[in-house]
């Protein structure tokens, strides 16, 4: 109540109260606060995962294939029988194949374990261009099924499948 009249009388006599001043300050140290935590705090589980797919999805345009690996858990496997260097293989000569690579996301949608909350699951669809000259060739749209695991607070591929 006290702050109450001593907003009325700020407003009617235009005095200043000290407990006026003070909720001022309270409220632009909370702000200020809530600003600083905002910047501090670890990201989003799935804004980590989308900008782990982003990452990927350019190391492949540069044909950086080792950049990827970092994404990849230890137990990584892919379609069911390909590991990580066969990955890196097949990813090596479809860029033999093409001079240029391109990856575009055009759909991703990423779904948190309820009961395993380092667990998480991807749907992703992807145009995969490749270029021999100056025209693109291939142009195939993919889904890749992406399983996720949360290890020391990185977001790693577990399990990967794609089918045209």
């Amino acid at each position: 109540m006290q702050w109450i009249s001593n907003t009325f009388a700020q407003r009617k006599y235009g005095v200043a109260t000290t407990t006026g001043r003070q909720v001022g300050r309270l409220v632009t140290m909370l702000l200020a606060a809530a600003l600083i935590l905002a910047g501090c705090a670890r990201p989003d589980d799935e804004e980590q995962i989308a900008r782990n797919l982003a990452a990927i999805e350019e190391a492949v345009e540069r044909k950086d294939f080792s950049a990827i690996e970092q994404y990849l858990h230890s137990s990584f496997v892919a379609n069911e029988k390909m590991g990580v260097e066969e990955v890196g293989q097949l990813l090596r000569l479809y860029s033999l194949r093409h001079r240029r690579l391109g990856v575009t996301i055009v759909d991703s949608s990423t779904t948190m374990h309820a009961d395993l909350p380092d667990r998480a699951n991807s749907v992703v669809s992807v145009i995969l261009t490749g270029s021999s000259g100056l025209l693109p060739s291939d142009g195939s749209i993919r889904r890749v099924d992406v399983e996720w695991v949360e290890q020391s607070g990185d977001w790693m591929i577990r399990k990967a499948s794609w089918r045209q």
